[in-house]
């Protein structure tokens, strides 16, 4: 299982690959509706991205902090700065989405964000 927090609330990835959240001071679980064979979850600030098993993503919360992630696929692993998401596809092209102050707009450097092998987050 896998945990992550955003700013105000915490989600759980289970075993059997489906998502959880909460946010206190409630006592009690919410599953994400909708959304399983989930690998890898992680948080911005204010949203969440799931990696599901058949390389597409899910993303929910506030749009501005990269809570949508339509039409994103062939994706082999997620990464969160404190405002956006950044996707490594399995063609070693990367892509980002989220606040452009965090990181979510990457653009310019398109074509420099090839043939990439690994992605980190630098704090």
């Amino acid at each position: 299982s896998e945990l992550c927090a955003s700013e105000d609330a915490f989600g759980a990835l289970r075993k059997d690959g489906t998502v959880v959240t909460w946010r206190p001071p409630k006592t009690t679980l919410e599953p994400v509706e909708g959304l399983s064979h989930v690998t890898q979850l992680v948080a911005s600030r204010h949203a969440f991205a799931a990696l599901k098993r058949d390389g597409t993503v899910a993303a929910w919360g506030h749009p501005r902090f990269g809570g949508d992630a339509a039409r994103l696929r062939h994706v082999q692993r997620l990464h969160a700065s404190s405002g956006a998401f950044a996707a490594l596809r399995a063609d070693g092209s990367v892509r980002t989405w989220g606040d452009a102050r965090c990181g979510g707009d990457a653009t310019a450097l398109k074509g420099q964000l090839a043939d990439v092998r690994r992605l980190c987050r630098f704090k």
